[in-house]
């Protein structure tokens, strides 16, 4: 009986070991199951994202950013160390992208790259909700972030706002042929 308990509680801890997703050549993962997964749960809304203020024919740069429950003024991103970059698609999906190279190149922005989300509408007219796929200490999850959008800024709170992290992105225009890209999920 000793021996059985033993055995099941080393098995349930190389279980909880192991990685809930795909760790793509990329660098980036992706849920197991990513191909076959039902989406609608991130993107189905009654109501409808007004792209004359979400520009999917753009990307949105981090600018600046306020983290941690203590801090009251945003500061400016240090853009030399890495830029993190919004690219939303006109199908209900976004990537998130930490781009460390010098310059954002087309490569750059390929979504197996970044981030797998979503995209909703949020409670008013110039608000969506993303849902980010994101590493956390217990595994990969889906993390929500409430978005604002005023003109060609948007200013981002994680949803629930656990960790205090918003961050100020501005649009940025690029060559049309970088976002041929489209998403893998």
């Amino acid at each position: 009986m000793v021996i059985r308990v033993f055995i099941l509680f080393i098995l349930s801890l190389i279980l909880q070991g192991c990685p809930r997703g795909i760790h793509l050549p990329e660098g980036t993962w992706r849920p197991k199951n990513y191909k076959e997964m039902d989406y609608e749960k991130y993107i189905v809304s009654e109501k409808k994202i007004d792209f004359s203020k979400l520009d999917t024919n753009a990307i949105y740069v981090a600018v600046a950013r306020k983290y941690g429950s203590q801090k009251t003024t945003y500061e400016s991103f240090d853009t030399t160390q890495f830029k993190a970059i919004y690219r939303f698609y006109g199908n209900g999906k976004c990537s998130s992208f930490t781009i460390t190279d010098t310059l954002i190149s087309k490569q750059g922005l390929n979504p197996k790259k970044g981030i797998m989300g979503f995209y909703k509408p949020g409670k008013n007219k110039d608000e969506v909700i993303t849902s980010l796929y994101v590493s956390t200490p217990s595994g990969h999850v889906f993390r929500k972030w409430q978005v604002e959008i005023k003109n060609d800024t948007l200013f981002s709170n994680q949803h629930p706002n656990t960790t205090n992290d918003h961050r100020i992105y501005v649009k940025r225009q690029v060559p049309k042929d970088w976002l041929d890209w489209q998403p893998d999920w």
